[in-house]
Order: structure tokens, then sequence, then C-alpha cells
């Protein structure tokens, strides 16, 4: 069963109606996969049970007793599947995932993630959503926090440090 065509580049038509094919093989397959998953650890080396064949080749996708024949397949756990897919690999360090070529991960490299102070308004009147709780209408604060003391005309309350 071919997918409808949404895009007009070939090689994008041809990658949709391969998955869709294997998809559909997949759904008909998948209770023989199951069985043979039992008992089989995934091959990433996360220890965790196997519920996926992985094709080593893209030569069994194009005959349908190769496709089925699940010797040639390494069992996967379904989220190390897509990682492996999407081109990562295990960390040797934390075992985490990383980019295929690099020696360890981001997070054994001393990478930390950025963390974004929300700098406080320092008028005591200016509210978490933005208003400023003096207007008579409500509106929205048109300072910035470094602008505010000198410019605010509806009385700048400086707020107490916590």
């Amino acid at each position: 069963m071919l997918k409808s065509i949404a895009v007009t580049n070939p090689h994008q038509i041809a990658i949709d109606n391969r998955q869709t094919n294997n998809r559909q093989r997949e759904k008909e397959n998948r209770a023989a996969v199951i069985r043979w998953c039992i008992g089989k650890v995934c091959t990433c080396g996360c220890g965790k049970p196997a519920n996926v064949a992985h094709h080593v080749s893209d030569e069994l996708y194009k005959d349908e007793t190769a496709y089925l024949d699940l010797a040639n397949c390494d069992p996967y756990r379904a989220w190390c599947h897509r990682m492996h897919h999407k081109g990562f690999v295990r960390c040797p360090v934390c075992h985490g995932w990383m980019r295929e070529g690099r020696d360890k991960c981001a997070k054994c490299s001393g990478w930390k993630k950025h963390k974004f102070i929300k700098s406080h308004h320092p008028c005591k009147s200016h509210l978490k959503s933005g208003r400023c709780s003096k207007s008579r209408i409500g509106s929205q604060c048109l300072y910035s926090p470094n602008k505010a003391p000198v410019l605010c005309k509806d009385g700048f309350v400086a707020r107490v440090p916590r």
C-alpha cells in the first residue's frame, strides 16, 4: 500500500513508501517478533529486555522471506532501536546516549545545562504576569528592569530582596 504523495521530493516519496510498507509488514509479523524477543537482552548494552528486531542490513528489507527471517536480526529495545537509527551510540563512561565519533557524552565531558535565572523586576507593583498593579487599566508594564526606577511614572516602589 503506497502512501498518498504529500511531498514532491522523489527521495522523500521513496522513503515514505518504504516506511509504509515496512509498518504493514511489522503489524503482520509483530507476534513472531515478540516471541523471538522473549529472554533476549537489548544489543546496545543497556541490559533491558528486548522487544524489537533490528534488521542489520538494508538487503533484509527488499525480500519478504529475508525480512521475516529473524536469524539475521539483533534484539533491541524500542527506544534504543530509535536512538541507534538516529545515529547515537552509548557513552563508554555513563552508558547514556551520545553522537557517534565522540569520546564521551556531553554530560561526562563536563557540559552543564544553562540555568536561566528569571530576573525579577525591581518594582514591587510588577506582577508575575508582567502587568503593573498600579495601572488603572491593568496594562503591561512598559519598562525594563533597568529603566523602571527612572522612567516609571505610576510610582516606582522598590522590591524588598528575599
